[in-house]
């Protein structure tokens, strides 16, 4: 079974205006704005492509603190 995801600012459509949201969606009315609308979408696919590589760095500089946190206190053990 395959789920559709939503982004939030198709909830928000939804959520503003309902018949507007299902027009845009079933196909029965081409929107005028098709350009616009392309552009918007490759910006926001290159944002969060952006923001799951700074997440992912963000992950690996947390766990290279932890291992470098590790060595020094196990040096610190060891060498007492």
């Amino acid at each position: 079974m395959s789920y559709r995801t939503y982004c939030a600012s198709e909830i928000g459509e939804y959520l503003y205006c309902r018949r507007a949201w299902w027009l845009k969606h079933s196909g029965a009315h081409e929107s005028y704005n098709m350009e616009e609308m392309e552009a918007g979408n490759a910006y926001h696919h290159e944002h969060q492509r952006a923001l799951t590589r700074l997440t992912c760095a963000a992950r690996f500089a947390l766990i290279l603190i932890f291992v470098t946190v590790g060595v020094v206190a196990f040096w610190l053990v060891s060498a007492i």
